[in-house]
């Protein structure tokens, strides 16, 4: 296909149909602004199935067919997938100064669970696994597992992988990268693994932050949705807020990014660091 014939404006019509999908069933605002985005991010998608403009790609996504097997893949292209190993490094700090030793002293768990709750390809819910190895080396017996979720199956694998080049792992100091990582050979392409020790940490799965509950059992020491809020409205962002209360210990620490607040005083949190938060004295 001659992708130069290929229509690259969408109609009015269609950018709604979508915008009210992705509001609708993803849970990120899409103002009349971010048209263009949405134009340039499924171009992707009319290219793969040799579609002309995108009233044809609508017809089949909205179809039973495409509802079936293109929603994945709609998905990965229409959310925003950053992260860094130690993005926002004073969080990791606070953790390993604060919050696990308060967590420690107040509820003494033989098992700290954590939970990335936003994880992308993965390098946050292992930068926490590093951080909190080094922390319980001070600590026999104890032990760690990390809940690491994304709506997009794309990125979770490559989390699974955990595979990333030379320049994605820059921010991994070298005696952590030493310690949990593997050097590839090749260096024409040079990467890291991370170690099968620490990946055994972390279980990746599929969560949509906008859905009622999450089917979870569990309840998490520590919580981390940063850089992920911003996409939501306010009141979406009050139900996940309050679906992440249910799953956080009485003990707790939520950690947001720092570009983050909480949307107004009703949520059940309180601010005790930057863009970190506890659950609030006495609420049920």
């Amino acid at each position: 296909m001659d992708y130069s014939s290929v229509t690259k404006v969408m109609k009015k019509q269609t950018f709604v149909a979508f915008k009210n999908y992705i509001e609708e069933n993803i849970g990120i605002k899409i103002p009349d602004t971010k048209k263009i985005m949405v134009e340039s991010r499924l171009l992707r998608r009319l290219k793969a199935l040799e579609y002309s403009n995108y009233e044809e790609y609508a017809e089949y996504f909205f179809s039973e067919k495409g509802q079936l097997l293109e929603v994945p893949r709609f998905v990965e292209c229409i959310t925003t997938n950053k992260t860094d190993f130690f993005r926002e490094n004073d969080h990791f700090e606070y953790l390993t100064n604060k919050a696990l030793p308060d967590i420690l002293k107040k509820a003494d768990p033989h098992l700290f669970r954590l939970w990335s709750g936003a994880s992308s390809t993965g390098e946050e819910a292992y930068t926490m696994a590093m951080v909190v190895s080094e922390f319980l080396e001070g600590y026999r017996g104890r032990t760690f597992k990390i809940l690491a979720t994304d709506i997009s199956e794309r990125v979770l694998n490559t989390g699974r992988e955990a595979i990333y080049t030379k320049i994605d792992s820059a921010p991994i100091p070298s005696v952590m990268k030493k310690k949990y990582c593997l050097q590839s050979k090749d260096l024409a392409n040079p990467t890291i693994r991370i170690k099968k020790n620490l990946r055994e940490k972390v279980l990746f799965r599929p969560i949509n932050l906008t859905a009622t509950t999450y089917n979870i059992t569990n309840q998490y020491h520590v919580i981390f949705l940063r850089n992920v809020m911003i996409y939501f409205d306010k009141e979406t962002q009050k139900k996940i807020l309050n679906n992440l209360y249910l799953h956080l210990h009485k003990n707790g620490y939520l950690f947001l990014g720092h570009s983050e607040n909480l949307p107004d005083s009703s949520v059940p949190f309180k601010r005790v660091g930057p863009s970190i938060y506890v659950k609030k004295d006495g609420y049920e």
